[in-house]
């Protein structure tokens, strides 16, 4: 690109040169140099396809460091109370190829006396439509939480946050979407959900299943609908939405019912305050510091795993693990580093501004930007691995 611009800027100098020159020559050097000029300009085009676009920004002439650029993504309790203009907006950058199973998991096969088992270890599992209804549970839970005031007393956890901190979306292979709720409102909830009948459905428990009206069998079949599936014989559908509820003291959030033979409890200044994390195309309340909040969960690795255990059917499955870093060719993993305003830092507390930059990676070694934006996060967070959970330290 370099060499472009030296010659753009000298060529009228070479044309000088050539004025004693026979006109022939002079045609010549006139063709060469529209030829380097289509060449620099279409070089020019992929570099700026390639090069990661700030979604987020401040003026160019701002000097000091604004705090309203950290707050913006600070969780508030009604919807309102955040300036969604000023957040990234996430319909419109790109985004990876689908990462989709090709038909529905658990459908009925043609035969009707059997389910279509789920897929190899590491491959999609959801269809474009399952995932398109766990986003739509996902956004009527925010929903009604935000327009009660209860913004700031839900977030991602599981699976689903460490598929936003590493995909921005789903994790590929996984296959259901985990909140958790503040205990208090576990009744209100539940009484609130469960007015959306017929279309929306709860079974209440330890965790809270929401799931939509149930597809008749007779409609049981490859068709992607957005509608919850009879897989099992337990009165709530697939793909549902878990609900569990955490407990708050003034130093930890514990989550109240144990899951997979174990107590999950982080410090509360590691969840705490909320930020916007992106689940696809919409963004939704995450701990503030969510990279030592999974380390907490799942301790710290390299290591990606399947689930030994299918919410699709219910039951305990063989599970597998492989280092993160051979499926960056496959699939889409997210880089972090601090996100620079003018050369410097943009800290507010213990929350400062981090880029997330989502990339493919090539059998070459090279890698592919997808899209970029800064957010909100714990310091720690702009030195996180790429493929793991853990810090480039």
């Amino acid at each position: 690109m370099t060499f472009c611009l030296f010659f753009l800027t000298n060529r009228s100098a070479d044309e000088m040169k050539l004025s004693d020159n026979s006109t022939s020559k002079f045609t010549y050097q006139r063709s060469f140099n529209l030829l380097v000029f289509i060449s620099c300009l279409a070089l020019l085009l992929l570099w700026m396809r390639q090069t990661p676009h700030h979604l987020f920004f401040l003026k160019n002439n701002q000097s000091t460091i604004a705090y309203s650029s950290v707050e913006i993504f600070l969780v508030k309790p009604f919807l309102n109370q955040t300036p969604w203009h000023q957040l990234p907006n996430l319909t419109r950058i790109r985004w990876p190829d689908a990462t989709s199973a090709r038909f529905p998991a658990g459908r009925l096969l043609p035969s009707r006396f059997e389910r279509a088992p789920n897929p190899p270890l590491f491959e999609p599992i959801m269809s474009s439509g399952q995932k398109r209804l766990y986003e739509r549970l996902l956004f009527k839970v925010a929903q009604i939480m935000d327009q009660h005031g209860y913004g700031d007393r839900y977030f991602l956890t599981g699976g689903s946050l460490l598929g936003s901190y590493r995909h921005h979306h789903f994790i590929p292979w996984d296959d259901d979407v985990d909140i958790l709720m503040d205990n208090s409102l576990r009744f209100w909830f539940q009484n609130t959900w469960a007015k959306l009948e017929p279309e929306y459905k709860i079974v209440k428990s330890l965790r809270d299943k929401l799931f939509t009206r149930l597809l008749p069998l007779d409609q049981d079949n490859e068709m992607d609908v957005e509608k919850s599936r009879s897989t099992t014989s337990h009165s709530w559908g697939w793909p549902f939405l878990d609900v569990s509820y955490y407990a708050m003291n003034e130093s930890r959030v514990t989550e109240v019912a144990p899951a997979y033979g174990r107590e999950y409890s982080w410090p509360k200044d590691v969840v705490f305050p909320l930020v916007y994390r992106p689940f696809g195309h919409n963004w939704f309340p995450a701990p503030r510091n969510s990279l030592q909040s999974l380390i907490d969960s799942y301790g710290r690795s390299h290591e990606c795993k399947t689930q030994g255990y299918s919410h699709v059917f219910e039951k305990a499955i063989g599970s597998n693990s492989t280092n993160c870093s051979k499926l960056g060719s496959r699939y889409a993993f997210v880089k972090h580093r601090p996100c620079l305003v003018n050369g410097r830092l943009v800290l507010s507390g213990q929350v400062m501004l981090v880029e997330e930059r989502l990339v493919r990676r090539f059998s070459n070694g090279s890698e592919e930007v997808i899209h970029t934006f800064c957010l909100a996060s714990d310091e720690i967070d702009s030195r996180a691995d790429t493929y793991g959970l853990d810090t480039n330290e």
